[in-house]
């Protein structure tokens, strides 16, 4: 299933991320879609909430970006843009 490689990329990045920062837990997390890519940002929503169960990224906020750069060498995914971390 293409959606569980894409959220398993997607979690393995955040929780990378955030223990490289020494999270306690992800507060809000920011991800761009691809303009080929075909979830949409309610499929990615969904998804994402199954995904982050049991992780420091549960419960975060999610916000979801489309791109439309049809160029795009990440075109076919879904990107980490940025998140936001608790440390205390």
């Amino acid at each position: 299933m293409h959606e569980a490689s894409l959220m398993d990329s997607l979690m393995f990045a955040i929780n990378q991320s955030a223990r490289a920062h020494g999270a306690k837990r992800v507060k809000w997390v920011r991800v761009r879609i691809g303009a080929h890519c075909h979830l949409s940002a309610a499929h990615l929503q969904h998804h994402y909430d199954e995904a982050a169960a049991g992780t420091v990224a549960e419960g975060a906020q999610l916000e979801i970006i489309q791109d439309d750069n049809e160029t795009s060498p990440h075109a076919d995914i879904v990107v980490l843009d940025s998140l936001e971390i608790e440390t205390d």
